[in-house]
């Protein structure tokens, strides 16, 4: 118990504890405050969208609207006969892809109006 300045000894349980350093007021650790960034101008293609006239709630509702036609199109996949089935399942897949990317093309135009 000769090295009680890094610890301190606790007289009813008689462990040997760690012992925070203590510091001066005056010469505490400055804050560290988050950086701001910058607003970005978009990509070429946002701004062109934009400067057409398309709005990010447009795109949006275009690609629920693209899910709404994928599930069509695989409902009626069903009804067709077997020969033109696969192709038309194919369709309705290739179909299935555009909801994720028109989504983000909106967040994009969200971020930049």
């Amino acid at each position: 118990m000769d090295n009680l300045s890094s610890s301190s000894y606790h007289m009813r349980t008689g462990n040997l504890t760690a012992r925070r350093p203590r510091v001066h007021p005056t010469r505490r650790l400055p804050r560290i405050r988050p950086t701001r960034r910058r607003p970005r101008a978009g990509t070429p293609l946002s701004r062109a969208l934009h400067d057409l006239g398309l709005r990010a709630w447009q795109l949006q509702y275009l690609s629920l609207g693209s899910v709404g036609l994928c599930i069509g199109l695989w409902i009626r996949a069903k009804t067709v006969d077997q020969d033109e089935r696969g192709n038309a399942e194919r369709r309705a897949l290739f179909v299935g892809l555009w909801p994720p990317t028109i989504w983000l093309i909106g967040d994009s135009l969200q971020r930049l109006e």
